[in-house]
């Protein structure tokens, strides 16, 4: 058996050090952006964890073993990645101070299990605190303001406020615009979900404020040419290429062997034939516009113009990626398949028009509603909509759709969530208003109380050992609100440390605190300073305590060698 070195519990409180330093500054609704370089060179600035971690490359296994259980949480919930870290980071932070010893360690073991399985009794006094939903009997206007609420969160780390209201109007208009029975919200947001690389697009180069919802879709091209009636008509048909209108029609060739004036003839003859078979095909499909991946020459452009045909060149391999997703189409890659093939599927849109986006134009299909439409109970409720993401480069684009994305996660999380399966305990019977959509304020609400119940529930426990993973958890949880006082505006608050937060909190309601992300003061539980979903923060705390107890069962890296090719 291959010998390894031991692992300190010093290296892993290192690890752990490392990566709060860089996702702590941009930690809460004032948290400053991280500055990372793109594989391109590119330069982009980032608040959110899974870009962050996403861009770290780490050596110790033990660090990527941390950097994926974030991001595997990530993946589904889409936030609690930064807290994860500063919990974690605390809690071997203090390990490594108390030098325990192996022994030692495996009774810290047994007792952060035991304390795992013990906090569906403190949840349950959480979860009576927190504000239900119910959409079989709530208001299509409390549902929007308990999703602006989510969706604000989210956005107000990442960008100026006025960015953010902005794009929460965005977002909150792509899932409420066209919907009329609230029931229908769930699948609304599991479609922009599961079709958001389809639906969204990307505008490098303008400000984010330029960011909008547009009914249809946006080509980011203009017209090469343009029939005069295109835009009056009610029905346009089109189709997708990409190869050149003017090849052979044998093995779609694009070049010709000239030696003289007979041979040029020749050539220029032939081309002429294959375009006038082409146009004489797009007749008689009845085909209004063309839509090409490559450069249509100047002679097909005339002749598809002298037909009253309107011609789009050159659009970008990503955006034909796009169109045939949407509207089911497969481009047409070799001519002489077009012109041999009696049933080429063929698309159709309702409109197609020019769309003024920051004095640019593009192109703008609009779709026909009983082709393109979303099913929600048998009603078609939601046409196609698509997001318009602006931003000064694709760095800032990828940002807002990631954090676009992230909303999407946390408000689909925060209507599916079963509160009695995250509990995982069948003596913990909750009531029908347990059961339901569950939301929390934001700014430390959920660690500040669970550091005063775990405190309070069992500081008089029956063993040393537990009480001392107890302690341990509670302040790793004080960490959070800590963060958010170190990053408020007041210069004041930065300076202030746990006992603060501990005074401020003698003698109130400890379900109903959380810091002010302006002043960093402890103050009364508000709405209106955000709020979160309760479940996505249970299955973090979860998730973060497997991950402690499964690093400390580690004893030894051994390097392994993997076997040659040979």
């Amino acid at each position: 058996m291959a010998d390894g070195r031991e692992l300190k519990i010093t290296e892993i409180s290192s690890i752990c050090s490392t990566l709060e330093q860089i996702l702590r500054p941009g930690f809460g609704p004032n948290g400053l952006g991280t500055m990372l370089t793109t594989s391109t060179g590119h330069v982009m600035v980032a608040n959110d964890s899974w870009t962050i971690l996403n861009s770290l490359t780490l050596s110790h296994p033990v660090g990527r073993m941390i950097t994926d259980s974030v991001k595997n949480h990530l993946k589904l919930y889409g936030d609690g990645g930064k807290a994860f870290i500063l919990i974690m980071s605390k809690i071997f932070h203090e390990l490594s101070l108390s030098e325990i010893t192996k022994d030692e360690q495996q009774d810290l073991i047994r007792s952060l299990n035991r304390l795992r399985d013990e906090l569906p009794t403190v949840m349950k006094d959480l979860i009576s605190e927190c504000t239900s939903l119910d959409l079989n009997s709530s208001e299509f206007t409390s549902v929007k303001e308990h999703c602006r609420r989510i969706i604000m969160i989210q956005l107000s780390g990442s960008f100026p406020s006025v960015i953010s209201e902005h794009l929460c109007s965005i977002l909150l208009t792509l899932i409420f615009d066209g919907l009329t029975d609230v029931m229908c919200l769930l699948s609304v947001i599991l479609d922009a979900m599961n079709n958001f690389d389809i639906c969204c697009i990307e505008a490098i180069g303008y400000p984010p404020t330029s960011s909008q919802v547009i009914e249809g879709c946006v080509i980011q091209r203009t017209f090469q040419t343009i029939a005069p009636d295109l835009s009056s008509k009610s029905r346009i048909r089109f189709l997708l290429f990409s190869c050149s209108l003017d090849g052979d029609v044998q093995d779609d060739r694009a070049t010709y062997s000239v030696k003289n004036e007979s041979s040029l003839h020749a050539a220029l003859m032939s081309k002429a034939k294959i375009i006038e078979l082409v146009v004489q095909r797009l007749i008689r499909d009845d085909i209004d516009l063309l839509i090409s991946s490559v450069n249509i020459s100047r002679a097909v452009s005339l002749a598809c113009h002298a037909a009253n045909i309107s011609t789009i060149q050159m659009v970008d391999d990503e955006e034909m990626a796009r169109l045939s997703k949407l509207f089911g189409l497969i481009p047409i890659n070799l001519l002489h398949e077009y012109l041999t093939d009696d049933h080429c599927p063929v698309g159709m849109v309702s409109g197609c028009d020019y769309v003024l986006i920051n004095g640019h134009k593009f192109i703008h299909l609009i779709p026909n509603n009983s082709d393109v439409f979303v099913k929600q109970d048998k009603k078609n409720l939601l046409i196609m909509k698509h997001i318009l993401v602006a931003g000064h480069s694709r760095g800032a684009c990828c940002q807002i759709r990631t954090v676009f994305q992230n909303c999407l996660k946390h408000l689909h999380k925060w209507l599916t969530s079963d509160t009695q399966q995250i509990l995982d305990d069948k003596n913990q019977a909750l009531d029908e208003h347990q059961r339901k959509a569950l939301l929390l304020t934001s700014c430390g609400t959920f660690e500040l109380f669970l550091y005063f119940r775990i405190n309070a529930l069992f500081s008089s426990a029956d063993r040393a050992n537990f009480i001392y993973a107890c302690k341990l958890i509670s302040r790793a949880l004080l960490q959070v609100p800590l963060a958010l006082q170190n990053n408020s505006y007041h210069p004041v608050a930065k300076t202030l440390n746990v006992c603060h937060i501990l005074k401020e909190a003698s003698g109130k309601n400890i379900a109903k605190l959380q810091i002010n992300p302006r002043s960093g003061r402890l103050i009364v539980a508000d709405y209106n300073n955000g709020a979160e979903p309760l479940v996505p923060k249970v299955i973090m705390l979860y998730n973060m305590l497997d991950l402690v107890v499964q690093i400390l069962r580690l004893d030894k890296l051994v390097p392994v060698q993997l076997p040659s090719k040979s």
